[in-house]
């Protein structure tokens, strides 16, 4: 199982770094204080990861299918 966690090249422990840099670095304003982060994502780029909008997915048509089988 190590072999394939670390095919991700850290890509599978990237949440958990996220949420320990999250109270340091703020939202979307404080992203963009750290030179870094708005060098390599753009603006642009960090508002649409923070818009919430973005994080519904299919959630919607999902929980419809579901609401549909069940009737």
């Amino acid at each position: 199982m190590r072999a394939d966690l670390d095919l991700t090249g850290g890509l599978v422990v990237a949440e958990a770094v996220m949420m320990a840099l999250a109270p340091l670095l703020g939202f979307a304003t404080g992203l963009r204080a750290h030179l870094i982060v708005p060098r390599s994502l753009g603006g642009e780029w960090i508002d649409q990861l923070c818009d919430p909008s973005g994080h519904l997915g299919s959630a919607n048509a999902m929980s419809r299918a579901v609401v549909r089988r069940d009737n």
